[in-house]
């Protein structure tokens, strides 16, 4: 996630919030078992993050203005987006505002979070229309190593994910965290930038159900 959902420049156009910085609190640091835990950003943004079950997790990335509103996704293993869409203050969604991703898994499945795996396939958005759109996805998992943020140490797996089509590319890097089960979006760039944009992850919180 989440993968900071469009795939394609304009992917999320018409779904998209201005995301803003959230004040940070401090916490102790989450273990394992925690349901619920928060990314805090160095430039002061927050995602929070809820394990579901079945290995799915759901990412709000909260708006300008808080308030409630913002944009929720839910992914497979904290990497494999299966929909986004926008939140309302009082905190309902809109299917006319919410997009579903799928992947053609026929022939390999979707690989879980593991030190040097690989999977390139067919990945499909599922527009409010009933349109879709398909892209060429890659999504490679590097070394398992350690992280400390915030006095705070935790097992990782760098991860790269790359969409592609014929209008060109978007990758985004991401950081599993193997004890929680989810990723935090790190980097992004697109086909037209000359270099990527990072951003600094400051920790981890937990979070209360």
């Amino acid at each position: 996630m989440p993968i900071a959902a469009d795939r394609l420049a304009g992917a999320l156009a018409s779904l998209w919030l201005s995301l803003a910085p959230v004040a940070a609190v401090a916490a102790d640091c989450p273990v394992p078992g925690d349901t619920g835990v928060r990314a805090e950003y160095a430039d002061g943004g927050v995602v929070d993050y809820r394990l579901l079950p079945d290995g799915q997790v759901e990412v709000f990335e909260p708006a300008a203005g808080g308030a409630g509103e913002g944009l929720v996704f839910t992914s497979l293993y904290g990497v494999y987006d299966l929909t986004v869409a926008a939140r309302d203050a009082d905190g309902g969604t809109d299917p006319d505002r919410t997009l579903r991703y799928g992947y053609a898994t026929d022939d390999h499945p979707l690989a879980r979070p593991e030190s040097g795996a690989v999977w390139v396939g067919t990945a499909v958005t599922h527009w409010p229309d009933g349109s879709e759109t398909a892209e060429t996805a890659a999504y490679v998992f590097g070394r398992e190593g350690e992280r400390q943020l915030s006095g705070c140490t935790y097992r990782t797996i760098p991860v790269k994910v790359t969409f592609m089509d014929d209008r060109g590319w978007v990758a985004q890097d991401l950081l599993y965290f193997i004890d929680f089960g989810l990723s935090v979006a790190t980097g992004r760039q697109h086909v037209t930038d000359r270099a990527p944009r990072w951003r600094a992850l400051a920790g981890l919180v937990p979070i209360t159900p």
